[in-house]
């Protein structure tokens, strides 16, 4: 992989992680913290995943991994926010 792709690839996960930690779905944790959703995310987006099957793979992951409850409709928005900044980059 070269490394315009490695820091394209890096650009985008840094994006990602920023519209999620701006949620404050756990308060007081690590930027890190949702670091393996980052990847899930950043790893469908390159496979030309849709904003629903985001929503959806958010909703999954926050509820069976980190044990949140958000009504789809809050990962919906989390994903439309990440569409946004996708179709920018």
């Amino acid at each position: 992989m070269s490394k315009t792709r490695k820091k394209n690839i890096k650009d985008i996960e840094n994006g990602i992680r920023y519209i999620i930690n701006d949620c404050e779905l756990i308060n007081g944790v690590p930027k890190d913290e949702f670091d393996c959703l980052t990847s899930k995310i950043t790893s469908s987006l390159f496979r030309k995943t849709n904003q629903g099957e985001i929503a959806s793979l958010i909703f999954d992951e926050l509820r069976n991994h980190f044990g949140l409850s958000l009504e789809m409709s809050e990962c919906n928005n989390i994903a439309k926010n990440i569409m946004t900044f996708w179709k920018e980059h």
